[in-house]
């Protein structure tokens, strides 16, 4: 008769490995969205404010795997962040947006005259965009990559037998 006996203290220590790693992957990319979230709010153009208060987060986490987004349905969305090229915009909320700019007109008619400039201008050029979400995530993902790198040490404190 043959007697096998198998030592798993490696396969303990692999197994805690990859749960700490996972629980401070997560720790971090929520803490990075939430830092993200607020440079987004802090940049982005608000004319109505409507843009930055209609972000929203999601992190996902399933196993060793985790994901993080941050976005908006507002359609006009990809516009801000990438520009446009020419086209006709509409007058009305270019005549408000004249309306709260502070100083820009003292009359109706100047917001009128005001919007019309700026849509004859779209009309010919187009916009520019902001690209707020590329830069955002460029610092975010150097972020995070230091933030996992000093991870790494702490697992390897935290996952080493004293």
């Amino acid at each position: 008769m043959l007697e096998l006996t198998i030592k798993a203290e490696g396969l303990v220590n692999l197994v805690n490995a990859q749960e700490t790693i996972a629980r401070r992957t997560k720790e971090a990319m929520a803490k990075e969205l939430a830092s993200l979230l607020k440079e987004l709010r802090e940049t982005l153009p608000h004319a109505s404010g409507a843009l930055r208060g209609s972000l929203g987060t999601t992190l996902i986490s399933t196993g060793t795997i985790t994901r993080a987004a941050i976005g908006t349905a507002l359609s006009y969305a990809l516009a801000v962040e990438k520009g446009t090229r020419p086209h006709r915009p509409p007058l009305a909320p270019l005549i408000s947006w004249a309306q709260r700019k502070p100083g820009l007109v003292h009359s109706e008619k100047d917001a009128k005259r005001v919007g019309f400039l700026v849509a004859r201008k779209i009309a010919r050029v187009g916009t520019k965009g902001v690209g707020a979400f590329q830069r955002a995530e460029e610092k975010a993902r150097e972020r995070l990559a230091r933030e996992l790198a000093e991870g790494v040490k702490a697992i390897e404190k935290e996952l080493t037998p004293s």
